[in-house]
């Protein structure tokens, strides 16, 4: 695996001059999800200068009021620290799994839990 990695690293590397780097704009579009990786990625990259356009996946999640106090709590947060930087959160809605697939998934949910 290392090896393949390496070669792809080296493709990106011949074809463009870098592997990965950082918009030159520090202008980003976040998914943000309230825990604790999408929040400490939000505050790092407004640390260093970044303007975020922070993005929420509804999917139906149990825990979707906690995660959106998380947001709305941590948007205020760094709204009131990096003014201007930190934009209005979009709420968008998709059904994960999809609908189509979910009553499939009920005898597995109700033996083992959900899968995501």
């Amino acid at each position: 695996m290392n090896n393949i990695a390496n070669s792809y690293e080296q493709i990106l590397q011949d074809n463009r001059g870098y592997v990965s780097e950082w918009p030159q704009d520090k202008i980003a579009v976040l998914i943000i999800s309230g825990g604790l990786d999408s929040i400490t990625m939000a505050a790092k990259l407004l640390k260093d200068g970044f303007t975020l356009y922070p993005l929420h996946i509804e999917r139906g999640q149990t825990n979707f009021i906690a995660e959106h106090n998380s947001i709305e709590r941590f948007a205020k947060i760094f709204n009131d620290q990096y003014p201007g930087k930190f934009k209005e959160v979009v709420y968008i809605k998709l059904n994960i799994p999809p609908k189509e697939f979910k009553e499939d998934l009920i005898p597995y949910t109700k033996e083992y839990g959900h899968p995501l």
